[in-house]
């Protein structure tokens, strides 16, 4: 297997651990996928936070290793139209530390894309934005739709600025 070198990958501190607290490990991951017109796509999946990035979670106990957990959460997502660029390293990572759920999430961003696929797949564009309400925007709309944004609850503090860290290290890389 190989092994990237993250060193020089743009990080992020969001929160500051508690001494008298027992943080439980979770692995996540974002990502910046865009479709063949340079759009990216944003997705709306909660009420107390109106846009991210599309990602998720590894469950700790899962025996993927993370960017298999990774491409099949992007499969699962939007039925397999969105693919992680192979020979891309992520882009940028947040350490996130919760208080109220007592969880340290290291978060890792990723560069996708949308996959032209043949009409016969069986996948619609209406069946990929039901699974995953996704939107195509370009990166600057997403930025200022991000900072725009009123989180409503604390995960939706963190939401903003994870998820516009990350759209600021990728404007930087365009």
């Amino acid at each position: 297997m190989t092994t990237t070198n993250t060193t020089n990958i743009p990080r992020k501190t969001i929160g500051t651990p508690s001494p008298s607290l027992s943080y439980a490990a979770r692995l996540a991951f974002r990502i910046i996928a865009t479709n063949p017109a340079g759009q990216i796509a944003i997705s709306h999946p909660w009420e107390n936070f109106r846009f991210r990035l599309p990602g998720g979670y590894t469950d700790p106990s899962t025996s993927l290793h993370h960017l298999a957990a990774t491409r099949h959460e992007l499969e699962w997502e939007t039925g397999g139209r969105i693919r992680l660029v192979e020979e891309s390293p992520p882009i940028a990572c947040v350490d996130e530390y919760r208080d109220d759920v007592q969880v340290h999430q290291v978060t890792w961003c990723y560069r996708a894309e949308l996959v032209n696929v043949d009409a016969d797949d069986g996948v619609t564009d209406e069946m990929l934005n039901a699974k995953l309400k996704l939107e195509w925007v370009d990166l600057e709309e997403a930025r200022r739709r991000f900072e725009k944004e009123e989180a409503t609850a604390e995960v939706g503090s963190i939401i903003k600025e994870r998820d516009g860290f990350f759209l600021e290290v990728a404007s930087r890389m365009s």
